[in-house]
This record gives structure tokens, C-alpha cells and sequence, in this order.
């Protein structure tokens, strides 16, 4: 029975045992991964929208911003012609 102990064979059916265990291992982490991956992904096309939405809103406030200017002078200088105008123009771009 000593003699089964050290039998050739036992190392090999052990390493390969050991190296199916790290495959098996391995798997699980390689799916993990991508998991990880595949959730990143998805955040990052969320993430894109609201940066594609905040410039749109960004570019909405700098027109009307530059509206405000244009409305500023003529009202400064009391030109209700001009005022009236502008606030038509602002009007059919609604």
C-alpha cells in the first residue's frame, strides 16, 4: 500500500486538477470582468446623453443670454421700435 503513495501517476492527476481548479478560477474571474465591462459601458452611454444634453442647455442660456445684450441697449437707449422687433424675432424662434 506505501507503494500507491508515491505512484507516478498522482502528481500528474494532481497537477491537473489543480490547473482545471485555476482555469475554473479564472473563468469565473474573465466573467466578472466583463460584467464589469459591460456595466461601464452602459454608464458611459448614460454619461454621453447628459453631456449631450447639458451642451444643448448651455447653448439655450448663451442665446438667450445674447438676447438679453441685444435687448439691453435699444431699452437703454429707449428705442421701442427696435425692442419691439427683437422681442418678435425671440418670439418665432419659440
Amino acid at each position: 500500500m506505501n507503494e500507491s503513495k508515491n505512484w507516478p501517476g498522482k502528481k500528474l492527476i494532481a497537477s491537473r486538477s489543480s490547473r482545471l481548479a485555476e482555469a475554473v478560477w479564472l473563468l469565473r474571474h474573465v466573467d466578472a470582468v466583463f460584467d464589469r465591462i459591460d456595466k461601464l459601458d452602459v454608464r458611459v452611454r448614460q454619461l454621453e446623453g447628459a453631456l449631450h444634453e447639458n451642451l444643448m442647455l448651455h447653448r439655450r442660456v448663451a442665446e438667450l443670454t445674447d438676447i438679453v445684450q441685444e435687448l439691453l441697449l435699444p431699452v437703454a437707449q429707449r428705442d421701442e421700435k427696435r425692442v419691439r422687433e427683437l422681442l418678435d424675432q425671440y418670439s418665432e424662434k419659440l
